[in-house]
């Protein structure tokens, strides 16, 4: 019980950090400046979530088959930290480097301002 109430503390605390970052940003900023600010933080997460959410399903229909073995488990939870991490750097690696071209070609020119963003926003999504 204990667990579900850190987990949902932890929930509200980020909301609530998004909101105030979001809030803070458009006031003291610019409505433009808020925009890519979203964008680039919305664009950063986006992978991370893909593989996070196919590793997660992958996961749950692999540890059931073996939920007796304990063994097993912190093997296969090992395993998948370790692919989500190579997943996560490789995807800082090609944000960081390859970022604006891959902007340029799939948002356009207008969006070149949220590299920055994406950038900071990639490390901390891992």
């Amino acid at each position: 019980m204990c667990e579900i109430i850190a987990a949902s503390f932890l929930n509200s605390l980020c909301l609530v950090a998004h909101i105030v970052d979001n809030a803070l940003i458009g006031r003291l900023l610019s409505p433009e400046i808020l925009g890519l600010y979203s964008k680039g933080r919305n664009l950063a997460g986006t992978a991370m979530s893909l593989v996070a959410n196919m590793l997660k399903d992958l996961s749950f229909v692999a540890f059931s088959k073996v939920q007796a073995e304990k063994e097993k488990i912190n093997r296969g939870f090992l395993m998948g930290f370790d692919v989500i991490m190579l997943i996560g750097i490789v995807n800082i690696f090609v944000v960081w480097f390859a970022g604006p071209a891959i902007v340029q070609i799939v948002l356009g020119d207008k969006w070149l301002g949220i590299i920055p963003v994406l950038k900071i926003f990639t490390i901390f999504a891992l």
